[in-house]
């Protein structure tokens, strides 16, 4: 595939943050179905990011944005040359940003928005081959965190409560129809661009919990449209479109904890299917969509503050609907990002030690190289805590803090 036809691939998936540990060692004995052959430390970044976002280039290399480290946000980024396994410090945001979405636009330059704590209008965008930060028009209402997708004729939404539509060319600002689902636009749902161009959003917080509601925003239309409610609430999951046209959602909490589950969405028949359960109960991982059609999920946090699940990665094959061990690593905990390069590697990034507070960010990066034949793949276990009645999987969790923050 030619770099633009990889860069306009690219540019559908959203990008989610999650977490890691101080140091990334890899493990040296696996399960007899994982292979940590495919995993590899990668040179580490030249500043700590956790809670960052990063975008694939249109020359191959990833650039990362922002984050936090000991509860300050970070203005610092860095490009990464998978070629040369190089970071070089680039032009530092105007200020600093975490909890924020990036995305490469079809130019190459790449827009930035969000923010989490100060509510701002402002919006960025840089130009990679002047290394130079631009902001443009101001958003019309002061928001936090947000999250971004790119639409098929070139233009940004923009997700915050009072959604936006950006047209870059014209520097402008355009309202959606309004969204009426709450949770949609807050920290802890997952948004991504669905094949037929439509952006789905699933899930977000709820007094401990998480929203069971789906929408969905029609650029051809300008409008957003409820869609069937998932089979468990769910936030701080993730959302993958997958190449059949529908989505992949895993994970993430609910009341009274942890959901161990994994469902598809329809998008012929419009509704909610299960899908096989992943191993392990985790919230706060990435999802990557693979070049093969498969999803990579990395890290997160288990039950009342447990790290266990960041020590574990996992592939889902939509086809067989069946997941397989992906490898062991070093604790991936939260606020990490995960960047599927041009190689079709994909790129783990920084991360937080602390599944309660991002006390500490890290510097450590792993590289995951998918095996050209697939993993072995197993059926999954049976949990040890199955809710009868309506197909959940449930491990009692504490709050974490940071979701609250």
């Amino acid at each position: 595939m030619n770099k633009n036809g990889m860069h306009r691939h690219l540019s559908r998936r959203s990008l989610l943050a999650g977490g890691l540990g101080a140091g990334l060692l890899l493990s040296t004995h696996v399960g007899a179905q994982d292979d940590a052959t495919h995993w590899a430390d990668a040179a580490p970044m030249p500043t700590p990011h956790a809670f960052h976002a990063a975008t694939l280039l249109p020359d191959g290399s990833a650039f990362v944005t922002g984050g936090r480290d000991d509860q300050t946000a970070l203005d610092t980024t860095a490009r990464y040359d998978p070629v040369a396994d190089q970071w070089t410090a680039t032009a530092p945001l105007p200020e600093p940003r975490s909890y924020h979405a990036a995305l490469t636009l079809p130019d190459g330059r790449v827009f930035v928005v969000g923010n989490h704590q100060v509510l701002v209008v402002s919006a960025l965008i840089y130009d990679p081959d002047a290394d130079r930060w631009t902001n443009v028009a101001p958003l019309p209402t002061p928001y936090g965190a947000a999250g971004a997708a790119l639409l098929p004729d070139g233009q940004v939404l923009a997700l915050t409560c009072d959604p936006q539509r950006y047209d870059p060319a014209s520097d402008r600002w355009f309202a959606t129809g309004p969204l009426r689902t709450s949770g949609s636009c807050t920290i802890g749902s997952a948004i991504t661009t669905l094949v037929d161009g439509r952006i789905l959003s699933t899930g977000g917080p709820y007094r401990g919990g998480g929203f069971n509601t789906a929408v969905v925003y029609d650029p051809t239309s300008n409008t957003w449209a409820q869609l069937p409610v998932m089979r468990n609430g769910r936030a701080f999951h993730t959302a993958t479109a997958l190449p059949d046209g529908g989505a992949l959602v895993v994970g993430g909490m609910d009341l009274p904890g942890l959901v161990r589950t994994a469902e598809r969405y329809d998008v012929a028949a419009n509704r909610w299917l299960p899908a096989a359960s992943p191993r392990t109960a985790r919230s706060g991982h990435t999802a990557t969509l693979l070049n093969d059609g498969s999803v990579l999920i990395v890290g997160g946090v288990g039950a009342r503050g447990d790290i266990s699940p960041a020590a574990t990665a996992e592939w889902y094959d939509p086809v067989s609907d069946l997941w397989s061990d992906a490898g062991m690593l070093h604790p991936f905990i939260s606020g990490h990002a995960a960047t599927l390069l041009a190689t079709g590697d994909v790129l783990i990034t920084g991360g937080t030690d602390n599944p309660r507070m991002p006390t500490r960010a890290s510097t450590a990066v792993a590289r995951f190289a998918a095996p050209a034949s697939g993993f072995g793949l197993i059926p999954p276990q049976t949990p040890p805590d199955k809710e009868r009645g309506d197909n959940r999987y449930i491990i009692r969790v504490s709050l974490f803090a940071q979701f609250a923050a």
